[in-house]
């Protein structure tokens, strides 16, 4: 019973490639070779201008959903605040603790609960200052295969400003190469699997994209770039801020790209940490909220 309810599933996302314009519509992509566990087939989808050419799409593994009486991630209530009209509160992890070295799924760190596990480790290490948040999922070991932890955090409504230093330590597929999106990826108004927005800095560029069901596939792609390329192995600063129905993303002081979503935005959600066939870490998070 606990093995079939802990049995993953999973939906196909269609992922851009990078540094495309334009105003025609993408061409269906190649879709990733059938999973060990079961996918949805789907047609890309995407903002016109955004064209992708990665041969390949990733998959977002979804697992059981945690147990009913499973604590909830709790909403923010305290923060240090910049202004009457700004609060700020620091969701890292540099002195956290854990009663044990992984977080089982639907189990909850602070303001932080784990989604699922990807079968691998959600716990703590060794960070740049204190501890760090570690996600390793299992080994991926043939190119039908694919594992994802995602870890939920506070829920947060159409204003907010999300700063986090990330860090994509290794990509662990083997017997094959590794795919661009397999890093670690930065998640913002996430209410369920199918819907959120993502942020994924890859070793080739970057990407930013949007679940909606609306979209055949439930995926659509909005920005990509080729400007910045960030390799495995170092970790970014990256910024999201997001108002009303706009959002704009920095990595390391350099502004990579501002949106404004006309089609059914998201402005309310949970932020949350992903990653795909790849080991990351996470030495900071923060939210501003109200007013900046």
């Amino acid at each position: 019973m606990q093995q079939a309810l802990r049995r993953a599933t999973a939906f196909v996302a269609a992922l851009a490639s990078l540094g495309c314009t334009g105003d025609s519509p993408v061409a269906p992509e190649t879709a990733r070779p059938k999973a060990s566990v079961p996918e949805t087939s789907a047609a890309t989808a995407a903002t016109p201008g955004v064209t992708p050419t990665d041969t390949r799409v990733p998959v977002l593994v979804r697992a059981a959903p945690p147990p009913a009486d499973a604590p909830a991630a709790p909403l923010l209530r305290s923060s240090t605040g910049t202004n009457r009209y700004s609060r700020e509160q620091s969701l890292g992890f540099q002195n956290g603790t854990l009663a044990e070295p992984c977080l089982g799924e639907g189990e909850s760190m602070g303001a932080w609960q784990l989604r699922f596990s990807g079968y691998g480790c959600v716990g703590l290490k060794a960070g740049e200052n204190g501890t760090a948040l570690s996600m390793q999922p299992m080994t991926a070991t043939s190119t039908d295969e694919t594992h994802a932890p995602l870890l939920l955090g506070p829920e947060y409504g159409d204003r907010l400003m999300m700063t986090a230093r990330v860090e994509t330590v290794q990509q662990l597929r083997r017997n094959g190469e590794p795919n661009a999106w397999e890093v670690a990826w930065l998640l913002w108004q996430y209410q369920d699997d199918d819907h959120f927005y993502y942020f994924i800095p890859k070793p080739n560029g970057w990407e930013v994209g949007k679940r909606d069901p609306a979209y055949p596939g439930g995926q659509r792609f909005l920005a990509t770039g080729t400007d910045l390329k960030f390799p495995v192995g170092r970790a970014y600063n990256v910024q999201i801020t997001h108002k009303g129905n706009v959002f704009w993303i920095v990595v390391d002081g350099v502004a990579l790209t501002s949106f404004t979503d006309t089609e059914r935005p998201y402005v309310s959600g949970r932020i949350a940490l992903y990653s795909e066939d790849a080991e990351i870490k996470v030495h900071q998070v923060s939210v501003r909220t109200g007013a900046f």
